[in-house]
């Protein structure tokens, strides 16, 4: 039997590290989504009626969180293309239209006051894409329903462990989920 610390204890581990950081903990399959879901759309539109409290009356907010989560998905013009405009999405510096027909930067995450974000910590979450095999994530972090880190544990004794992932990587790409672009990174094996 290998020495050391296995997977899951690690796991818990960074779930118990991060209670005192703020975030809260959710079982992944306690979390109020579809598995085809990427996004936590309540605690999203949340945040974006009190972090946008001055514009948000002019606006329908689950066509803005619709908008979100198509931006969160989108790959069109390449993956550094998506990885820019959700940046700029998570900076608070995408603009929506209001029904007034005026452009509005919204913000999604309150940067100045980071303790009045909803923060959650999920484990096994599991992403599932029609006609694929389903993913499952150690651990996602989200940010206001957000997923802002995912985190794959890899046993250091494990024969096929974090060792032979990363030799066998030459990328580090986000996952292939739905076309995601999150800021979400893994590695991959080479092709070809």
């Amino acid at each position: 039997m290998a020495q050391g610390i296995r997977e899951r204890e690690f796991q818990n581990s960074m779930i118990q590290w991060s209670l005192p950081m703020g975030w809260g903990y959710k079982a992944g399959r306690s979390l109020p989504r579809e598995t085809t879901q990427m996004v936590l759309a309540d605690p999203l539109r949340d945040a974006i009626v009190w972090l946008n409290p001055e514009v948000i009356d002019g606006f329908d907010v689950d066509a803005v969180v619709e908008e979100i989560i198509a931006t969160v998905n989108a790959v069109e013009g390449g993956l550094v293309r998506a990885n820019e405009q959700v940046l700029e999405l998570l900076r608070g510096h995408k603009e929506f239209r209001g029904a007034d027909g005026v452009w509005h930067a919204l913000k999604v995450i309150d940067f100045e006051h980071p303790a009045s974000n909803t923060l959650i910590v999920s484990d096994e979450v599991t992403i599932t894409i029609p006609g694929k095999t389903p993913r499952r994530f150690d651990l996602v972090y989200w940010a206001n329903g957000l997923p802002l880190v995912v985190v794959e544990v890899k046993s250091p004794t494990a024969k096929s462990g974090w060792v032979d992932a990363a030799a066998s990587s030459t990328t580090c790409t986000p996952p292939n989920i739905r076309g995601s672009s999150h800021p979400m990174c893994s590695l991959s094996p080479p092709t070809g």
